[in-house]
């Protein structure tokens, strides 16, 4: 088998990201503390499977991925809780690449960027009024 025909085959995968999803949850969720389990499964519920979960995983592409961003800054979610979202869909993405050897769109996803506040120390004076 040549290198071409090997990677074609390589991404014949025909399973839908919310099977995917609950593959991955149930590879991990006996090593991640409950709180956090339950942060996977809400972030999913709610943001990933919405929008993805009938889609079959190598059908999505890059172009996917930023219209998906930009819904979720308009629906006025913060880029840090939407860099969440996509870190866990990355998670997924890793455990397909893994085990059914596709091509994981997300690499080369550029993340928005997360808004830093500035912390503004209190004068003397305002110290000693505290």
């Amino acid at each position: 088998m040549d290198i071409l025909s090997s990677e074609f085959s390589q991404s014949n995968c025909s399973k839908t990201v919310s099977l995917l999803f609950s593959e991955w949850y149930g590879s991990i969720r006996h090593r991640v503390k409950e709180s956090t389990s339950a942060n996977y499964l809400m972030k999913a519920n709610k943001h990933i499977l919405p929008e993805f979960g009938e889609r079959i995983i190598t059908s999505i592409n890059q172009n996917d991925i930023y219209s998906f961003i930009e819904s979720r800054q308009k629906q006025g979610l913060s880029n840090r809780y939407i860099s969440d979202i996509l870190v866990l869909l990355k998670s997924v993405f890793k455990y397909a690449v893994k085990t059914y050897h596709i091509f994981n769109v997300l690499d080369g996803i550029l993340l928005p960027k997360k808004k830093t506040v500035e912390i503004q120390l209190l004068e003397k004076n305002q110290q000693k009024k505290i």
